[in-house]
C-alpha cells in the first residue's frame, strides 16, 4: 500500500531541463528509484522495529526478520515503481489490481487451499507468498533453507521487474502519451 501511495505522491518521470544533459534511460530509472527505495526501507525499518520492540512480537530470528522486511520493502517498492515507470497511468491502475489480487490470493487472509482455482494457479507467482513465508520463518522458527529460498525468489522477481521496466518503457511511451492527452482533454482528472 505504501508503494502505491508513494507512486501517487512522488512523480516517477524526470522532467527534462534545458540546462542539463538528458539522462539515459537507466540513469532516469535508477536515479528516481533511489528515493522510492529510501521510502521502502524506511517503512520496513519502522514496521519491523515496531513489531519487535513496540508491540513485542515473539520472534526467533530478529535480525533475519528485519532483513526480510527490508527486502520486502525494496521488492514491493520496485514492483510498483516499474509498473508506473513503464506504463504510467495504466501502471497505477495495474498496481492497485495486483495489490488486490495478492491480498485476496496469497494466503494471507484465507488458506490457499480454500481459495478459488484461479488463485491456486497464481499463488506460486505472487511475491506476497515469498514475503509472508520469509517473515513466518523468522517468527516461528527456521525450516531448512526456506527463508533464504524466499529471499532469493523475491530478489529474482525484483530483477525480472527491473528488466521489464527498462524493456517496456520505450515501446509504451506512445500509448502513455495518448492516454495522458485524453485524460487532459476529458477535464475530469486534475493534472499538474
Amino acid at each position: 500500500v505504501v508503494a502505491i501511495l508513494t507512486a501517487v505522491l512522488i512523480k516517477v518521470k524526470v522532467r527534462k531541463r534545458d540546462d542539463l544533459v538528458d539522462p539515459k534511460l537507466h540513469e532516469r530509472f535508477f536515479g528516481r528509484f533511489g528515493l522510492y527505495m529510501f521510502v521502502g526501507l524506511a517503512q520496513a525499518l519502522i514496521v519491523s522495529f515496531g513489531d519487535l520492540w513496540y508491540i513485542g512480537i515473539q520472534c526467533e530470528a530478529q535480525i533475519k526478520f528485519i532483513l526480510a522486511a527490508c527486502v520486502n520493502g525494496v521488492a514491493f517498492m520496485m514492483f510498483n515503481y516499474v509498473l508506473v515507470f513503464a506504463l504510467d497511468n495504466i501502471g497505477l491502475g495495474a498496481a492497485v489490481i495486483v495489490l488486490v489480487l495478492q491480498v485476496a490470493g496469497s494466503g494471507g487472509t484465507y488458506p490457499v487451499e480454500v481459495l478459488p482455482t484461479i488463485f491456486k494457479v497464481m499463488y506460486p507467482f505472487m511475491p506476497f507468498k515469498y514475503s509472508m513465508d520469509a517473515m513466518r520463518e523468522c517468527v516461528c522458527g527456521m525450516y531448512g533453507n526456506t527463508y533464504w529460498e524466499c529471499i532469493g525468489m523475491l530478489i529474482l522477481m525484483t530483477a525480472v521487474a527491473v528488466v521489464f521496466g527498462l524493456v517496456m518503457y520505450r515501446p509504451m511511451r506512445g500509448m502513455n502519451r495518448l492516454i495522458a492527452e485524453s485524460k487532459e482533454k476529458s477535464e475530469i482528472m486534475l493534472t499538474t
